[in-house]
């Protein structure tokens, strides 16, 4: 009997938003009856379509819910990524806008240790990104830091591995005298905290205050104060600093950052300090979208905006109230645990002011954060130049090396992509983050054949650190002069259709307003000929 034979492949396409959606966000504080939630917001975002998402509570800790989800999804993991990202796991129980179950708590927990005891080095030290053999004394001073805080919170982190990073610090503070004061200053914070105090290495450090940055400062004031309380140099690391002698210039610095440092030392120094609300409200004022636009604006302004909120803030507290929507009314209550309610609008569309009409007993004060997502009009974006031009190409790589610039490429094609960035300026701790479009699949270059490889990838960017994704490939480098420079590597067509190339990311982790795009654009493949 004859029997029908068919064969077939099947190919599974991960499908993902080839444009960010247009997002906008506002934080209403109000002890009013009655007020509209969509003041000041974009019209452009209001006459859009997508969703609408609002958080009530009547803590100021809401407002670092926007904080608490940068550090959560940051996309990259160096030392102090790793650290940071792991802080809102440890503090979760004073932070309501983390609905995770304890056993999530515990396993983000674990897998944070676990990844930066992974870089602990020979020395004892940590390496800045995993597998690098040589530590990196300010990144060990950080990490030291995360993993002390998860002890504190009864976290089981292996006694031997504190002991090598504590070693690992103070042998390096006397190695390192005439080294950046910055980082011994947050050294000795960290041996303080892991209850290795180096009292002599305070006096030492105060004595060169005047060298020390603000940030740095309240670094030092903190050690001396969880190691023996206050004493007189604590309010003289604590004056109000020279204007001129901010952290911006650091590698890791800023002035969120270090409004973060010295609000944290006031609050544990004197809680009632006018210096204590002045710094609340400047570092509050600080914030774009939300958040502090780094990881590490982000983590320390969520340590020491936590512990002023634990240690300050009290009264009467808002139950309830009711929004109106589109003019139907809906009751809200508050948890009585966490003091926050989430409501969600799928249906925001052409919006008007009024609405979203907010009304609760005058007199009280309640907290507002109003999300606003909505589909952009072209996935496709367009090249933007802030502090960083690149230029993305796509071609194709014949069987004998040579490369074809046309686009009429088939499923098994290689594809190399070239990416030219140029900048003007020096930047420290640079990124390129190249989103791949759904019908490729990076080549990791160790497996490229030699003769492809070697020809085809060569370029005179180098990097510290990267990382072959299934959606992206990622490039790091630590510091990189101004000039131009091509990055080269290999991608190869995995399936046959229509696809969009996300638009590729130069930025400057630590200064995130430096950044730049490529033109996104339309990818055809064909099945094979």
């Amino acid at each position: 009997n004859e029997v029908d034979l068919v064969d077939a492949i099947q190919s599974a396409v991960t499908v993902r938003p080839a444009a960010p959606l247009l997002r906008e966000l506002r934080f209403v504080s109000t002890d009013a009856a009655e007020v509209s939630l969509l003041e000041d917001f974009d019209p452009q975002l209001l006459e859009g379509q997508g969703m609408l998402t609002l958080h009530l509570s009547n803590s100021r800790l809401l407002e670092l819910g926007e904080s608490v989800d940068y550090l959560l999804k940051y996309p990259y993991g160096c030392v102090e990524q790793t650290s940071s990202s792991l802080l809102p796991w440890l503090m979760m129980n004073d932070l309501p806008m983390i609905r995770r179950t304890p056993a999530e708590r515990k396993k983000a927990i674990r897998h944070g240790v676990r990844r930066l005891l992974s870089m602990q080095t020979s020395s004892g030290g940590l390496g800045y990104w995993p597998g690098k053999r040589s530590p990196d004394f300010w990144g060990t001073a950080y990490g030291g830091l995360a993993l002390a805080l998860a002890k504190e919170n009864d976290i089981a982190v292996p006694e031997r591995a504190l002991d090598r990073i504590s070693n690992f610090l103070s042998r390096n503070l006397r190695d390192r005298d005439g080294g950046y004061l910055g980082d011994q200053a947050l050294a000795v914070y960290t041996l303080t905290l892991m209850g290795r105090a180096e009292p002599a290495y305070h006096e030492v450090l105060y004595k060169k205050r005047n060298k020390l940055r603000p940030g740095e400062r309240a670094l030092l004031a903190l050690a001396i104060l969880l190691h023996q309380g206050s004493d007189d140099r604590v309010p003289d690391l604590l004056r109000d600093p020279n204007p001129k002698k901010n952290d911006f210039e650091q590698r890791f610095g800023g002035d969120e950052r270090t409004m973060a440092m010295r609000l944290l030392a006031w609050t544990r120094y004197r809680r009632d300090a006018p210096s204590v609300g002045k710094l609340v409200q400047q570092l509050i004022a600080a914030r774009h979208d939300g958040h502090w636009g780094t990881t590490q604006g982000n983590a320390w302004s969520l340590i020491a905006l936590t512990e002023y909120i634990r240690r300050v803030e009290a009264g009467a507290r808002v139950s309830g109230g009711t929004i109106k929507w589109r003019g139907q009314e809906k009751p809200f209550k508050l948890d009585l645990k966490t003091g926050l309610t989430t409501l969600t609008f799928d249906d925001a569309r052409d919006l008007k002011l009024n609405d979203l009409i907010l009304s609760k007993i005058a007199g009280q004060r309640l907290y507002a954060q109003v999300k606003l997502e909505v589909t952009p009009a072209s996935p496709i974006t367009e090249r933007q130049n802030r502090g960083f031009s690149v230029r993305r190409v796509y071609e194709r790589v014949n069987g004998d090396g040579s490369v074809d610039k046309g686009g009429n490429w088939e499923v098994g094609d290689l594809i190399r992509v070239t990416l030219h960035v140029d900048t003007t300026e020096y930047n420290g701790y640079v990124v390129i983050d190249d989103p791949l479009p759904a019908a490729f699949e990076g080549v990791n270059q160790e497996f490229a054949t030699r003769a492809v490889s070697g020809a085809q990838t060569r370029g005179n960017w180098w990097s510290n650190h990267s990382e072959m994704r299934a959606d992206r490939a990622l490039f790091f480098r630590n510091h990189l002069p101004s000039g131009s420079y091509t990055l080269r590597y290999l991608a190869r067509v995995r399936a046959a259709g229509e696809t969009i190339a996300p638009a590729t990311k130069v930025e400057a982790m630590y200064r995130p307003s430096r950044h730049g795009l490529s033109a996104g654009r339309k990818v055809i493949t064909q099945s094979i000929q």
